[in-house]
């Protein structure tokens, strides 16, 4: 375009049959020769790998103005609504330990085990021994409840 130009302008000022004119005329023709054996050759574009990059370009192009826009809205919606978290008074740890305390813990969980450890040994006990008097269907039942868990 700028050698179009250049000759344009050139012709207003001198005659066609100048010598400058002819120049950039010349000039002229042998780009547009260029460009047309650039347009007859074949085109990336007509390669598969150019459309498969095409097409990918495109894809990624497209989740990126999603994106942005996403962005954007949630940009707004954020300065709209300000500040989501209010803080009215830092935490500061209590001069003195509130109640339960760790030897509480320590006893009731102790008492527990101990508990439900006596009561396995009663059960356990129980399920080992025959009964005196043959078997009772209690107990088989029992034993076989116990032995499916």
């Amino acid at each position: 375009t700028a050698a179009r130009v250049r000759l344009e302008a050139l012709q207003r000022t001198l005659t066609p049959k100048a010598a400058e004119v002819q120049q950039q005329q010349a000039a002229l023709d042998v780009l547009r020769a260029q460009v047309a054996k650039l347009e007859s050759a074949e085109a990336p574009a007509k390669t598969p790998d150019y459309i498969g990059r095409y097409r990918e370009y495109k894809y990624q192009e497209t989740l990126f103005e999603l994106f942005a826009r996403q962005y954007e809205l949630a940009r707004v919606d954020e300065s709209r609504d300000g500040g989501t978290v209010l803080v009215i008074d830092r935490a500061t740890p209590p001069e003195k330990r509130s109640w339960p305390r760790r030897s509480v813990f320590t006893a009731v969980g102790a008492a527990t085990g101990l508990l439900l450890a006596s009561i396995g040994a009663l059960l356990a006990d129980f399920l080992s021994k025959p009964l005196p008097g043959g078997r009772d269907r209690r107990a088989d039942r029992l034993r076989s409840a116990l032995r499916r868990r």
